[in-house]
């Protein structure tokens, strides 16, 4: 096998120069299906198609299987780094670390096959993360598979290379996206119509609704107008973020309602919820559990506490629509630079994170691996003994 990180790297550059957009990531799920035929020899491609590609490893375990996800698309933004891996799809961008978490599980895949560990394994390439919901398309294929547990890491620009952070509990906040096209009093520049009245309505809307428990964000707008002619039509584009799904379609109305009855709207043309994603919660044990293996893998010093945050992630449906699954989702430090967000045309990872990544989800396996020895013998931690909450041993 060749130096990891060196393979992580490269990988992830390649994946870098591919992004495609949610549902049409072609070319990238190709390379990982190459990857993985090239690669392995006991990984087993059981599903691929347009809603994701599904691996599994047999690990001659009868106890619940443990599962990792990846996400497969970008985003449509243009890539503006000036470097020799940046996107060569216009208008395409990694923008938010996927091609970072492929990099990751691919190796991490590429690790099972070599070394053969004692537990069944699960490995989710999964289409359309963004916006569409992608992970809901794959719930039904992952159904009957005996899967116990899953995980999924995202970076973060927030924290150096080497720490971690996660929250047991709700993690993630729900997020419904919603498109609203509206007709308005329109007319020559001139004239008194003014669609301002509408943004500031807009505007009062966002003041008096967000705090810390919710919000409404304004992502895109669109009219027709130009230098001396007031636009007759507005589309907006908006995000609604809560732990509580009916607050998030409870505000949609809210503000629906109070646009219809500007003064400057003579009707409404489109109101269209795009998707909604539940909260994103992480069982609170397996939390624990992951947040000891981790401190004691990399130092308690660098394993932080998640603050419960807006962004939302799909990975959520999974936790929902399947019965029984435990479900870990935890940030790993990327820092490269000041101002390098996420979702932005110049957004890179410091990339010592993706070996900080994959040391974590191969330390996952391990300890599984481990504590399914020891449940052969005295099933006391698939049944979920209260008795049975240590940390096993780490195979370094």
């Amino acid at each position: 096998m060749p130096d990891v990180f060196e393979e992580l790297r490269r990988i992830r550059r390649e994946l870098h120069r591919i992004p495609e957009p949610a549902g049409k990531e072609i070319k990238t799920r190709a390379y990982v299906e190459n990857y993985i035929r090239q690669h392995t020899r006991r990984i087993r491609i059981d599903h691929h198609s347009d809603k994701g590609l599904i691996a599994s490893y047999d690990g001659g375990s009868k106890l619940p299987a443990v599962a990792f996800r990846a996400e497969l698309d970008g985003l449509p933004i243009r890539d503006d780094k000036e470097l020799e891996y940046r996107s060569r799809h216009a208008g395409m961008n990694h923008a938010c670390g996927h091609d970072a978490h492929m990099s990751i599980l691919l190796q991490l895949l590429r690790w099972a096959d070599e070394t053969a560990p004692r537990r069944n394994l699960v490995f989710i390439f999964q289409a359309a993360e963004e916006v569409l919901g992608g992970a809901r398309e794959l719930v039904p294929l992952l159904r009957g598979r005996n899967i116990g547990y899953m995980f999924a890491v995202h970076v973060t620009p927030d924290l150096y290379p080497g720490y971690f952070a996660l929250r047991g509990g709700t993690a993630l906040a729900g997020a419904l996206t919603a498109e609203i096209g509206l007709e308005l009093a329109s007319g020559h520049a001139a004239d008194q119509q003014d669609f301002m009245e509408l943004l500031a309505e807009v505007h009062a809307f966002q003041r008096e609704y967000n705090d810390e428990r919710r919000i409404c964000k304004v992502t895109h707008i669109e009219t027709n107008g130009y230098y001396n002619a007031v636009p007759d039509r507005i589309t907006f584009f908006l995000s609604f973020r809560s732990a509580d799904e009916e607050a998030n379609r409870s505000g949609y109305g809210q503000l629906l309602h109070r646009m219809q009855h500007n003064g400057s709207v003579r009707g409404v043309l489109r109101n269209r919820v795009v998707s909604e994603y539940p909260a994103n919660a992480n069982d609170p044990k397996l939390a624990e559990r992951i947040r000891g293996l981790l401190g004691k893998r990399f130092g308690q010093e660098s394993v932080l506490n998640s603050p419960f945050l807006f962004s939302s992630d799909d990975f959520a449906f999974y936790a929902r629509d399947l019965p029984g699954l435990r479900t870990c989702y935890f940030f790993i430090g990327a820092y490269i630079r000041e101002h390098n967000a996420v979702h932005t045309a110049s957004f890179d990872i410091g990339e010592e994170a993706l070996l900080y990544g994959y040391e974590s989800l191969r330390a996952i396996v391990r300890m599984f691996e481990q504590a399914g020895e020891r449940a052969e013998r005295t099933r006391l931690f698939e049944n979920g003994s209260e008795n049975d909450e240590s940390i096993p041993p780490l195979y370094l």
